[in-house]
């Protein structure tokens, strides 16, 4: 048995945007990490059945990702949404599906640009400081359930970043946080 196995909790968590300071998209200057935190029995009863409902009320098959990126450009597998007559109904059932589903959601969102002009050359990681942010709260989650684990789920986004997600999780965890300790 691994060691968050005994939790009664499960997460998830990933980005939207572009955590570099060297380039801030005008458009969308913002970093956002999301972690959603769902009690383990309530996945396998009840977040899962509803996500392969919704999967196999659009597509012949439950192996399509959703990425929020796709769904909006309505690309790949959404390339259906580009109809109007068909992206109602699957934005309405997913939405009806999201407002259904018991979990909790921490949501840290950076103004690269505001953060930049604030800090300078000196201006955290937008990463590693959401990631911080986060962790902060998802800790006085656990301890307000009386959990001291959580097996915790990233989304893969390439060898580097995630070798820099690894290095800042490991980092807050060996070293805690300002407000936190290890």
């Amino acid at each position: 048995m691994n060691a968050g196995a005994g939790s009664r909790f499960i997460a998830f968590f990933d980005e939207c945007g572009d955590h570099s300071m060297d380039k801030i998209d005008r458009d969308f200057p913002l970093f956002v990490l999301s972690m959603i935190i769902v009690e383990r029995s309530t996945y396998i009863e009840t977040v899962v059945p509803a996500l392969t409902r919704l999967k196999l009320g659009f597509w012949p098959h439950e192996g399509v990702n959703l990425h929020s990126r796709d769904i909006r450009k309505a690309h790949g597998d959404f390339a259906f949404l580009q109809v109007p007559a068909q992206r109602q109904p699957f934005l309405g059932a997913m939405s009806e599906m999201l407002a259904a589903l018991p979990f909790t959601l921490f949501i840290t969102a950076i103004h690269k640009q505001s953060h930049r002009d604030r800090y300078g050359a000196h201006a955290t990681n937008p990463y590693d400081l959401a990631l911080t942010y986060t962790f902060e709260r998802v800790l006085h989650f656990l301890e307000g359930h009386g959990e001291t684990t959580l097996p915790v789920t990233a989304e893969a986004r390439g060898k580097n970043e995630d070798n820099e997600l690894s290095a800042a999780f490991l980092r807050i965890l060996t070293q805690g946080t300002r407000y936190t300790a290890a």
